[in-house]
């Protein structure tokens, strides 16, 4: 969004007409190259053959940095490679993406295929699988798809326009070579710090941010008609983006964004810093400036304003394929040769304009998404509508494509802008536009006229059955009267249609400028440019904007200055702003706060993915995280607990944003300062409204043994500390390349991945009851996936996954080796067995115990409290829900059966397990005695009391109580030999023949958590959920083994431990993601009030020490779900 004004006649447009030579090939086309023609050959062979293929391989490098008030808050540099794949059946008149003349509801598959990522390594056979795999996925779902649209056709009338389509374009080569991505990542963190640090100094701005990304786009593009492109584009972007807020609340935001393809053309300090000064000028005027009601009459648009007006209301109709969908209004659909704009009036699009002056231009390329040259469009001569833009979808009268075809990684393309030129044939001077202005404002008698002079963006209605309308979203505004004098005003957006606007279009200066951004439609979002003069508009509308009644913060902004001890900044700079809050926050009458804390979790991680032996991800990083927990009220009766989602749904949004935005990663005690204190602002307004709306739905209630809100706890002051290693990143890279080259060796495995990841939290936490505590706590984990299909066609995928407390304790690298090419060998074979269902004795042997343990039993001994609230429908759920406080008391497990949870134990048997002396409220942790001899005696708990449990156990895990080290023991274990003859003893009896034994659950049994959780218990039945067994066998009493594939545990809940048959004397350990469990449907519904979303950065386990269980009578079904087809040929290391 570079803004510069030039003068038309002096303006020297760039443009790329004639294209430089550049290498014959790389090794990424000559795969691409060989894997098209070798599909395009096999699949001749099916009925329904393509008629077209394309593949375009996107590689993006890029580093960005974000800064707040100074401070560096997100950093990410990352190298991807992403995969869109466009394969068509049929033919050129009629095929898969043919649409309905009317639809009832829009298909987005058409617009929406998920990018498959690709080796960032230049590994042809690495690349040529993920090319294969995806084909095929997109072959089936377009032989689908043109089945349905010739079903379609059949039924409906015939459409207004029957052009073809998919057009025939000739084939392009051009290669250039691969640029790499140069920028000073040390500078330019300096920069913005610098950038932003002048905003701090400003009471009333309570929101400021610097964004600076630079990246390098490669595209690789081959396809059946003959074309070969390689293009590699450089773009560098800074925007700075403040907020104030007025006195009656409304938000009031600034923008300035700069782009350019080098970063010397981006400007100098000097020009930012003033830019900067001038943002919060505007700032404070506009805090003053009037509030004006919704009006019609005379405006001016500025050139950046008009270039967003032409962008939003002529642009998007121009558009090829909006003239013929019949669900679009078809503004211009029939309206060539006629006049659409005064005489005086040209526009074009032209994608190979590089810069306009000295200004870049965004919408810049040589070639668009379809492999298309672009190229100039007369879109608009002297007034008059000559064409569109257009892709490769044809349009009556439009046969071709004008390289116009456009859609973000991912999105299938359509018709989209690139930089839209302006001409005014007989421009004015700005003074001349002004005084036509004024005359109008007096023709029309009129009290003023508007002067719309920066805008922030804007949108368009293109389809029928909703108001064909635009907005457009200005920011500077002024009112400007019949005398000439101007006065800023805010707190308008500027509407209508389009028909009538353009017929109000009257004359444009010879000022023009220039706007960058990024415009999202069907097809994802693609960086666009417009160019335009000021224009005169005889009468425009505008309405009120939108405006938030919230005040503005309650407290002055915390003092700047930074202590003299030079101990833990962020400690300090938590416990100073938590003093003065609670010494000092309060509005009016209103309750002060009587608790308070606040934690921070500092999260470093590293992640690498690879692919049979190539790297197809490697990224590190660090965020910090900040939760607040306030309480108004007492203990006995407070604002938590309480769900209402009417006024919880903004706060919820709210807290979603605090908890995914980042906090300084400086040690900025000013910066962290300012940013608790707006957090804790907003919370305490939340607060407040929340426990006066639960006291108005509870008054008029009669509760049942009342519980208090929250308990009171012992201050605690603790350092936690595990030392943190540091990972090797070559080193990995090198191990995760190593062992997913496992699968080499594994050629009936079609898809695979390895993925290593390991970081660390780093948590500081103080409370205003004197609680203060640091923690840090490393984490490891390897994951392993692959993707098959039997000899039936049923799918065949699993999942491995190891975790640890710390990257050493992960397996070396030549037992990981050997676990891959068991894992890889296990389901090769299994592609042989036949599903099958049965009812009989299963012994889960080893980890599937403690899997099974982990994800049906274990979720109910956490006591988490449903809240109260003033939803029936809630109260009506939540009286559905199941758990097992109201089995305390009773016999859960066998007599022989204790469980105890030590989350202080670090060790068992010389293994680290992970664990903490301090919960995530600040409780210490300590042994809790769980089941005594079978019978339940208590459950975990936070400081919020359920019936029968008063005081925590130290057991608060992100937003709930969870497990964190679960021991189970047996006082008449069997040894394992003695438990399989049991086994076989219990099957002779049921006359199976043989028992069933299961040695890992699929990905250990995790389900989705949060709203996914949610439905899933929602629609899952009584008798328990469905689990799929990874690694199950059939023992027979010989002793041998027959492996059984797509097993699905059915029918196990809580009660049936009640019965477990026998257990052996040996135990395993397993280390587990807490990402899944049986947990209610409610409890999941819960998480989407505030502070649900706290704990969804770092990877959080468990462990279960359990011993193998033996259950006597467990069902065990197969699939009944209908099965892909096969490959329709097999993977590139097949072929001879």
């Amino acid at each position: 969004m570079t803004r510069k004004s030039l003068v038309v006649v002096a303006v020297a447009a760039v443009s790329t007409a004639s294209l430089a030579a550049g290498p014959e090939s790389t090794p990424v086309l000559d795969a691409m190259k060989v894997e098209l023609a070798r599909s395009l050959d096999a699949l001749q062979a099916n009925p329904t053959p393509p008629y077209f293929l394309g593949y375009d391989l996107t590689e993006v490098q890029e580093f960005s940095v974000t800064s707040s008030f100074g401070a560096i808050t997100d950093r990410s540099d990352e190298r991807r490679r992403a995969l869109d794949v466009q394969l068509r059946v049929g033919s050129h008149g009629f095929d898969n993406t043919h649409s309905s003349a009317h639809t009832d509801f829009p298909d987005f598959s058409r617009f929406l295929d998920a990018p498959v990522d690709v080796p960032i390594d230049d590994d042809p056979m690495a690349i040529r699988a993920a090319l294969w795999y995806e084909t095929q996925q997109r072959y089936r779902h377009a032989v689908e798809q043109l089945n349905n649209a010739r079903t379609s056709a059949r039924l409906q009338v015939a459409p207004e326009d029957s052009s073809p389509d998919f057009s025939r374009e000739s084939p392009e080569h051009y290669i250039e070579p691969r640029l790499q991505l140069t920028v000073d990542r040390r500078g330019w963190e300096e920069k913005l710090r610098r950038y932003t640090a002048p905003f701090a100094q400003q009471r009333d701005i309570y929101g400021a941010n610097a964004f600076f990304t630079a990246a390098v786009e490669t595209h690789s593009y081959v396809n059946s008609e003959g074309t070969e492109i390689q293009t590699s584009q450089p773009r560098y972007r800074l925007l700075i983006a403040a907020f104030s807020k007025a006195d009656d609340g409304m938000e009031l935001p600034r923008y300035e964004s700069f782009f350019a393809a080098t970063p010397e053309g981006l400007p100098d300090d000097r020009v930012v810093l003033q830019a900067v000064d001038r943002m919060i000028a505007d700032l404070q005027t506009l805090r003053r400036a009037p509030v004006i009601d919704p009006y019609t009459g005379p405006a001016i648009l500025s050139g950046r304003a008009s270039a967003v007006f032409f962008h939003e209301i002529l642009g998007h109709r121009l558009e090829g394929h909006r003239q013929k969908n019949e669900d679009e209004g078809q503004t211009f659909t029939r309206r060539v040769s006629d006049a659409v704009l005064p005489a005086g009036f040209s526009v074009y699009f032209d994608p190979t304009m590089q810069r306009f002056g000295n200004t870049d231009l965004a919408g810049y390329y040589r070639f668009d998404d379809e492999g298309v040259r672009g190229r100039r469009v007369a879109v608009i001569e002297r007034g008059v509508l000559r064409t569109f833009l257009m892709s490769r979808m044809p349009i009556e009268g439009f046969a071709n494509s004008n390289g116009h075809g456009r859609r973000q990684v991912g999105f299938s393309p359509v018709a989209r802008q690139s930089n839209l030129i302006v001409q005014v044939a007989a421009p004015q001077t700005r003074a001349q536009l002004k005084q036509q202005l004024l005359d109008q404002i007096r023709r029309q008698h009129k009290p003023f006229g508007l002067l719309f002079d920066d805008i922030e963006g804007g949108f368009t209605i293109t389809h029928r059955g909703i108001p064909n309308a635009f907005e457009v979203l200005p920011i500077m505004v002024y009112r400007v009267f019949p005398n000439g004098r101007e006065e800023l005003v805010r707190g308008v957006d500027l509407i209508g249609t389009p028909l009538t606007v353009f017929s109000k279009v009257t004359a444009g200066d010879d000022q023009v400028a220039v706007f960058n951004g990024m415009c999202g439609a069907e097809s994802g979002v693609v960086p666009v440019s417009a160019v335009s003069p000021a224009v005169l508009i005889s009468q425009i509308e505008v309405q009120k904007k939108p405006k938030s009644s919230e005040r503005a913060p309650i407290l002055p902004p915390p003092p700047t200055a930074a202590p003299h001890d030079t101990g833990d900044v962020v400690l300090r700079a938590m416990q100073d702003e938590l003093a003065r809050s609670m010494s000092e926050l309060r509005l009016d009458t209103m309750p002060r706060p009587y608790f308070l804390s606040y934690r921070i979790d500092e999260v470093s991680n590293l992640d690498v993915w690879g692919s049979r032996g190539s790297l197809t991800r490697s990224d590190a990083g660090r965020t910090r995280r900040l939760s607040v927990e306030l309480h108004v009220g007492d203990y006995a009766f407070d604002n938590t607990n309480f769900l209402s989602m009417p006024t919880n749904v903004a706060a919820m949004v709210s807290d979603f944003d605090e908890g995914t935005s980042g906090l300084p990663l400086d040690d900025d005690y000013a910066a962290m300062r300012r940013e608790l204190w707006l957090a804790t602002d907003r919370h305490y307004k939340v607060a407040v409204a929340t426990l006066a709306q639960k006291r108005t739905a509870l008054a008029n209630r009669t509760r049942r043994d009342p519980l208090p809100d929250f308990t009171r706890e012992e201050p605690v002051t603790l350092g936690d500390a595990t030392p943190l290693p540091r990972s090797d990143q070559a080193a990995i890279e090198d191990l995760v390349r190593g062992t997913s080259a496992a699968f080499r060796d594994a050629p009936e495995i079609y898809q695979s991945d390895v993925a290593w990841s390991g970081g660390s939290v780093r948590s500081w936490y103080v409370n205003s009851e004197g609680t203060s505590f640091t923690r840090t706590a490393p984490w490891a984990a390897i994951r392993i996936n692959a993707t098959t299909q039997a000899s039936d066609a049923s799918p065949l995928d699993d999942g491995l996954a190891v975790y640890a407390t710390s990257p050493g304790d992960l397996p070396t690298r030549d037992t990981l080796m050997q676990r891959v090419r068991a894992f890889a060998d296990r389901l090769t074979r299994l592609r042989a067995t036949a599903p099958e269902s049965y009812n009989g004795p299963v012994l889960f042997e080893g980890a599937a115990a403690a899997e099974l343990f982990a994800f049906v039993f274990g979720p109910g001994l956490a006591a988490n409290r449903l809240p109260d609230s003033d939803l029936p429908m809630f109260q009506r759920f939540a009286g559905m829900e199941k758990g097992m406080l109201d089995q305390v008391g009773a016999r859960v497990l066998p007599r022989s059966f204790s469980v105890v949870e030590n989350p202080a134990l670090r060790v068992y048997e010389g293994k680290p397990i992970g664990g903490a002396l301090i919960d995530d409220d600040g409780v210490r942790t300590r042994e809790t005695k769980l089941v005594d001899h079978g019978v339940l005696r208590t459950l975990l708990a936070t400081r919020v009391p359920v019936a029968g449990i008063s005081r925590s156990t130290g057991s608060r895990r992100g937003d709930r109580a969870g497990v964190t080290n679960l021991f189970v023991t047996t006082d008449s274990g069997l040894s394992d030999a003695q438990l399989r003859q049991r086994a076989l003893a219990l099957a002779k009896q049921s006359g199976t023949g043989y028992v069933i034994v299961v040695r890992r659950l699929r990905n250990g049994g995790a389900m989705p958590r949060g709203f996914a959780a949610m439905i899933a218990a929602m629609s899952s039945s009584e008798q328990g959920p469905s689990v799929p067994l990874a690694d199950a066998v059939k023992l027979y009493p010989d002793g041998h083994e027959e492996p059984i594939r797509g097993a699905l545990l059915s029918g196990v809940t809580t009660a049936s431990f009640k019965n477990i048959a026998a257990a052996s004397r040996s135990r395993t350990a397993a280390t587990l993601s807490t990402a899944g469990g049986l947990e209610g449907g409610m409890l999941a519904m819960v998480r989407l009030i505030p502070g649900g979303f706290r704990g969804i950065f770092a990877l959080e386990t468990a462990t279960y020490v359990v011993p193998s269980l033996l259950f006597d009578d467990v069902a065990i079904r197969k699939p009944t779900a209908d099965n892909a087809a096969p490959p329709a040929f097999g993977p590139p290391w097949s072929a001879k």
